[in-house]
C-alpha cells in the first residue's frame, strides 16, 4: 500500500493534471473502507481504537480526504482484513465503470 500511495504522489509531480485521477481515489478507498467496517460490525470508535488511530482519522478515511498516510491506511486494512488483491479489483472495477461512462458520454455527444 505505502508503495501505491508513494508512487501515485510522484506521478502528480511528475504531471499535476493527474492530481484528481489519481486522488480522487480517496473517496473509493473510503467506500472500501466503510463497507469492510460495516461487514466487520464495526463503529468508527471501535476500527479506530483497533487500528490505533482517532476516530476523526476514521471519519476523514471514510469521508474520502486526502493527506491520509499510507501507514494510517495500512492499519486500517490490517484490522479490517482488506488485501492487496482486494483493493487492486477495487480499483480496477472502478476504472471500468469510468471508462464506460467515459464512452457512452462520446456516444451522446456524437
Amino acid at each position: 500500500m505505502a508503495n501505491l500511495v508513494k508512487l501515485g504522489t510522484e506521478l502528480v509531480k511528475k504531471a499535476p493534471q493527474l492530481e484528481f485521477d489519481i486522488f480522487g481515489y480517496s473517496a473509493l478507498m473510503g467506500n472500501i473502507v466503510f463497507a469492510y467496517r460495516m461487514r466487520e460490525g464495526l463503529t468508527q470508535s471501535q476500527l479506530a481504537e483497533l487500528a490505533e488511530i482517532s476516530p476523526k482519522t476514521v471519519h476523514r478515511i471514510e469521508g474520502g480526504s486526502g493527506n491520509i498516510t499510507s501507514k494510517t491506511y495500512e492499519s486500517v486494512f490490517k484490522v479490517l482484513k482488506i488485501t492487496s488483491k482486494e483493493l487492486g479489483e477495487a480499483f480496477t472495477e472502478d476504472a471500468a465503470k469510468k471508462l464506460k461512462w467515459e464512452q457512452e458520454q462520446l456516444v451522446h455527444h456524437c
